[in-house]
């Protein structure tokens, strides 16, 4: 019997998701991706 359900690492493409939402572990791969482009770009 488990209290808490683990999400995937993604979010879903099927419905929108507000960034308030995601867990702090869905949110690493978008913030991973804006801060490598942020430096490649700078």
């Amino acid at each position: 019997m488990t209290i808490f359900k683990r999400q995937p690492l993604r979010a879903g493409n099927m419905t929108r998701t507000r960034a308030s939402e995601l867990s702090l572990r869905q949110s690493l791969y978008p913030l991973a991706l804006v801060t490598m482009l942020f430096f490649l770009w700078g």
